[in-house]
């Protein structure tokens, strides 16, 4: 079973023998003898109100019968079977989800804006941080649809490092941001890659 992957050009049946796996399985139990019930599970956190591709192969070999089923857990839910209005036909894109875990904000001490920032606090935004960045080089080329080979490709780049920028400041940069927060990175001899 494959959940939240990448489905790529070309893509059918992700079951690949080869070893040359481009997605790891959420859930991989291929084999099983005989009337033996296999049982299988992973925990993996979704954010609610989202749609998330879900694959799921299922293989019989000279076997009479075959059986399969689908389970979750919803938080404070008992395990009930995943069906409408769950499961859903149309296509899902990729959701990139930080895992990383916060503390309690000082909202709970009735403060609303909080008494301060705690190291704790401090802490968690910048390992989501690195983790949210880590999720977005590591998707570069398909983000930014820009391949490798284009003899464009840093100026692409350029440009779509500022277009992320902007999105992420929610206006346009000036010309102060933009030296900052695109050129410089450019001017440092960073590679591309």
């Amino acid at each position: 079973m494959y959940l939240n992957g990448i489905l790529q050009d070309g893509d059918g049946n992700h079951r690949d023998d080869s070893g040359g796996k481009r997605q790891e399985a959420f859930i991989d139990s291929w084999v099983s003898t005989g009337a033996n019930v296999r049982e299988s599970q992973a925990r993996i956190f979704l954010l609610g109100g989202r749609s998330y591709l879900l694959k799921l192969d299922y293989f019989k070999y000279k076997e009479s019968r075959g059986m399969i089923r689908l389970e979750w857990k919803m938080p404070r839910e008992s395990w009930q079977v995943m069906a409408a209005p769950y499961l859903s036909p149309a296509w899902a894109n990729h959701v990139a989800v930080v895992s990383t875990d916060f503390p309690a904000d000082d909202a709970i001490e009735g403060y609303e804006r909080g008494t301060g920032v705690s190291k704790a606090w401090h802490e968690a935004t910048t390992i989501a941080a690195i983790e949210a960045s880590s999720l977005v080089v590591g998707s570069m080329g398909r983000l930014s649809g820009i391949k490798e080979d284009d003899p464009e490709r840093e100026k692409k780049f350029r440009d779509f490092i500022a277009l992320f920028a902007e999105r992420a400041f929610r206006h346009p940069l000036s010309d102060d941001m933009r030296s900052l927060y695109v050129d410089r990175v450019f001017q440092q001899g960073v590679p591309l890659e």
